[in-house]
């Protein structure tokens, strides 16, 4: 391949990198490794760095930018690649972020930033976001937003009993509406319950939640939780893993 040299202040190269300043003047080996590049001093503390091929693409990104058919940028293309090598090898579509990033050794709210990078792509389904039903006041006449409604099909979403010790028993559709239903009826009956007894309301709501989660955790030896999934698309998952 016909080299090419890119120029850099170190300013315009930390942009670049998406990286901070004092970071790249740290850490410079580490952050220009996968590159060919040589630094010149200008004057003191000043420097330029001349890098070989700079905007070449890795193969992985190629991979990545002809699953979103746009361009993509990561925060970090090496964490990217190695968490996708991770949905590859492993199922993850039940993981929280917290799990994951337990396997990657990195904070959720990262695993959270590259998960919502990968929907937006087309690597994992995409979630859509909820929308508000309108109403009409029928007293003043005013739009009011409603109840919330979720766009996104059952289908798209893992539900399972969450148990002691972090465990999951994924189970169908209809036993996580059944329970979460009985829960729901739980708490409005122990709602009044309370009241009965002379519980303030304040107090009567701070407590049927809790008593109605535990009867439910106990007869079902779990609590029902749906994630919305986080498997791979069809076409990532083919083309990726290909790139593996």
């Amino acid at each position: 391949m016909e080299k090419n040299i890119d120029t850099f202040t170190e300013k315009d190269l930390a942009i670049e990198l998406n990286i901070a300043f004092r970071t790249l003047q740290q850490a410079h080996k580490t952050k220009l490794k996968i590159w060919v590049y040589t630094r010149e001093k200008l004057c003191k503390g000043t420097y330029v760095y001349h890098i070989e091929n700079f905007y070449k693409k890795s193969n992985f990104m190629k991979t990545i930018e002809s699953i979103a058919e746009v361009e993509v940028q990561f925060p970090n293309e090496k964490t990217a690649e190695k968490l996708l090598y991770l949905f590859i090898k492993e199922d993850l579509s039940t993981s929280s972020d917290e799990e994951i990033a337990e396997k990657m050794q990195l904070s959720s709210k990262t695993i959270g930033k590259y998960i919502n990078l990968f929907r937006e792509v087309g690597i994992l389904k995409f979630k859509l976001p909820y929308e508000r039903i309108r109403e009409i006041d029928l007293e003043t006449g005013e739009i009011i937003m409603g109840k919330r409604i979720d766009l996104n099909d059952s289908k798209d979403y893992k539900y399972y009993l969450y148990g002691r010790n972090k465990e999951k028993t994924e189970i169908p559709y209809s036993q996580y509406r059944f329970v979460l239903a009985q829960y729901y009826k739980g708490r409005q009956s122990k709602y009044y319950l309370f009241l009965s007894k002379g519980l303030s309301k304040q107090l009567a709501a701070q407590k049927f939640s809790t008593d109605a989660y535990n009867e439910i955790y106990v007869q079902y030896e779990g609590f029902p939780v749906r994630m919305f999934s986080k498997s791979l698309t069809e076409k990532a998952y083919k083309k990726i893993n290909l790139t593996f």
